[in-house]
């Protein structure tokens, strides 16, 4: 080994974020370039509370190693595991620290 830190859970999976806005609605501009990171997909219903502190349900979670800048109004696409393309706005969006307050993951629900 290299002294590469491993992950907490194994980071199998991709998505593409798209950051918003930063361009001009009026001349067909959109958010930023596409970023895709690694990270790991689980497909499952939940119930999560938004930004606004609502319950709704959530169709996937993604978790991404460490830190991670996802905002409320990003795109986040992604392929599950029947071949299907989605593109969704986050729910919920959590860093998870550890003790000594560093980030060791960012979770998503969408």
């Amino acid at each position: 080994m290299d002294g590469a830190i491993m992950p907490l859970i194994p980071m199998k999976d991709t998505v593409t974020v798209t950051k918003a806005g930063g361009g001009d609605p009026w001349d067909g501009g959109s958010g930023g370039a596409p970023v895709t990171y690694k990270c790991r997909i689980d497909e499952g219903a939940r119930l999560v509370r938004n930004q606004n502190g609502e319950e709704v349900v959530s169709s996937t979670q993604i978790r991404f190693d460490k830190l991670v800048a996802v905002a409320y109004d990003d795109e986040i696409t992604f392929t599950d595991y029947a071949g299907k393309t989605h593109t969704k706005r986050p729910i919920s969006v959590r860093i998870v620290k550890n003790i000594a307050s560093k980030p060791l993951l960012t979770e998503v629900y969408v």
